[in-house]
C-alpha cells in the first residue's frame, strides 16, 4: 500500500480524495503572538534541619513574603521555591535578619557588555564621549581611555 491509499478514504481511492499525509502543511495561525520567554526563576533557598519551618511561614505571612512552594527534603530540611526575585530577596533577608540557618545559591546575573572603540580622535576628552553615549541612549556606565591605561601598564 502507498501512502495516498492509507491516508484517503477507501481502500482503492473510491469516493472524494483527501490530501495524503505527505501533503499537509502547518501554517501559523494569522494573529498568533510568540509568548514572552518565562522569566528565570530565583533558586531554592535550603532550610536546614532545626529550623521551625511553622514559625517562619507565619512570619512570612505577616510579612507579606509570598513563596510558592516548599518542600520537606529527605534530609529533614524544607525546600522553598519563590516566583520571583523580589520574593526570594524578601525571604533571603528576613532569614539572615532572624538568623535563620539555610542556604541558596547566588542569583544569575546577566554579564556586563563590554566594548571598545576604536578610531575615536584623541582630542576628545574621555567626559564628552561617555556624555554622547549617555545620549543616544546606550546604558554606559563607565568609559575609560584605553589608551592611556595601555601605557600606564607598558610604558
Amino acid at each position: 500500500m502507498d501512502q495516498d491509499s492509507l491516508c484517503s478514504p477507501g481502500a482503492g481511492g473510491s469516493g472524494p480524495k483527501l490530501p495524503s499525509c505527505g501533503d499537509r502543511q502547518t501554517t501559523p495561525r494569522t494573529g498568533a503572538k510568540p509568548a514572552p520567554p518565562r522569566p528565570k526563576l530565583p533558586p531554592p533557598i535550603f532550610l536546614r534541619k532545626g529550623a521551625c519551618f511553622l514559625q517562619i511561614s507565619a512570619k512570612c505571612t505577616r510579612l507579606r513574603i509570598n513563596y510558592s512552594k516548599a518542600v520537606r527534603t529527605a534530609d529533614g530540611g524544607i525546600k522553598i521555591h519563590c516566583p520571583d526575585v523580589e520574593t526570594f530577596r524578601s525571604l533571603n533577608k528576613y532569614l539572615v535578619d532572624f538568623k535563620v540557618q539555610f542556604h541558596t545559591y547566588a542569583l544569575e546575573e546577566e554579564p556586563k557588555l563590554k566594548a571598545v572603540i576604536r578610531g575615536i580622535p584623541t582630542d576628545f576628552s574621555v567626559d564628552e564621549i561617555q556624555a554622547d553615549l549617555c545620549g543616544r541612549a546606550s546604558l554606559c556606565t563607565r568609559c575609560t581611555d584605553f589608551s592611556a591605561e595601555t601605557a600606564h601598564h607598558y610604558g
